[in-house]
C-alpha cells in the first residue's frame, strides 16, 4: 500500500490509475506474465498489454521478450528520469514550433518588450545601485572589479556583507590584488581568480540581471567608476554572464 499523495503524485507526471496499479503489483510481486499481472493488479486482461505496453514505452518496466513474455519493474529513479527526459524533448519540440510561427507574430502587433535600461553616472550612483542588486540573489552571483585597491574595498565590503549567510554560488573576479586583499575576499567566495589586465566590470545576477561598470584608472592608479549600464533584459544578461564564463575559464585559480 503506498499513500494517495504518492498516487497523485504518479499521476500528475502522466501515468494512468491501471498504470500504476500495474507498477505497484510488480514492485511487490516481481516478475509476472500478463495473465498474472491483470489477476494481481485488477486491470482487466483486455487492456493489461497495453497498459504494460505502455509501462514500458514510458520507462518504468521491462519485459524479457519470453514465451509466455513477463514483465519486471524497473526502479522508480529510472522511471523518473526517463519521464524527465520525455518532458523535456517534449517541451524543447513544442517550443521550436510555438516559438516560430508566434514569436513574430507578438514582435509585429507593437506589444514586443520594452526592457529596462539605465545609464548610471557616478560612483556613488553606481554604489548604491550595486548595493541593492546583491540584496536580491537567489542562485549565483557573478561579480569582476578590475582593480581593488585599500581605498575602494571598503566600500565593496559594505555591499558584499549583504551576501554572508547566504547559500549562493558567488563567483569573484579581478584583476593582480595584493594578498591582504585578496585574504578579505574570501571572507565572501572561496571562488576567485584574477586576470593581468580588466577593461570593465559588473555583476550579474541569476543570470537575469546586470549592470556593466566602466571604471576610470588615473596615471596614480587610482580608480573611480564613472558609468554603468544596468539591464533586466533576459538576453542581455545571459551575454554578460556568458562573457563573464569565458574571462573565468582563462583566468587564474586564487588558492586560499
Amino acid at each position: 500500500m503506498i499513500s494517495d499523495k504518492t498516487k497523485k503524485a504518479l499521476e500528475d507526471i502522466g501515468l494512468t490509475k491501471y498504470e500504476i496499479e500495474a507498477y505497484l503489483t510488480l514492485l511487490t510481486a516481481g516478475s509476472l506474465t500478463a495473465i498474472e499481472l491483470s489477476k494481481k493488479s485488477g486491470v482487466p486482461y483486455s487492456r493489461i498489454y497495453e497498459v504494460a505496453e505502455r509501462l514500458e514505452k514510458k520507462g518504468w518496466v521491462k519485459s524479457d521478450r519470453g514465451r509466455p513474455n513477463r514483465y519486471q519493474p524497473k526502479p522508480p529513479i529510472e522511471g523518473m528520469r526517463s519521464i524527465k527526459l520525455q518532458i523535456q524533448k517534449e517541451i524543447e519540440n513544442n517550443e521550436e514550433q510555438i516559438i516560430s510561427e508566434l514569436q513574430p507574430l507578438y514582435e509585429r502587433s507593437g506589444e514586443s518588450e520594452r526592457p529596462d535600461i539605465w545609464i548610471i553616472h557616478g560612483e556613488e550612483n553606481l554604489l548604491e545601485k550595486i548595493g541593492e542588486m546583491v540584496e536580491k540573489p537567489k542562485k549565483s552571483i557573478l561579480i569582476a572589479f578590475p582593480k581593488i585597491t585599500e581605498e575602494n574595498l571598503d566600500v565593496l565590503q559594505q555591499i558584499l556583507d549583504k551576501l554572508r549567510g547566504k547559500d549562493i554560488e558567488t563567483k569573484f573576479m579581478t584583476s593582480n590584488v595584493e594578498e591582504k586583499i585578496l585574504d578579505k575576499l574570501f571572507k565572501y567566495s572561496r571562488d576567485i581568480r584574477t586576470r593581468d589586465i580588466m577593461y570593465g566590470g559588473g555583476i550579474i545576477i541569476d543570470n537575469h540581471e546586470a549592470i556593466i561598470i566602466f571604471p576610470e584608472i588615473s596615471p596614480e592608479g587610482d580608480v573611480t567608476f564613472s558609468m554603468g549600464i544596468w539591464s533586466d533584459h533576459l538576453g542581455l544578461a545571459a551575454l554578460a554572464a556568458d562573457y563573464f564564463e569565458y574571462l573565468w575559464s582563462t583566468s587564474k585559480l586564487i588558492k586560499k
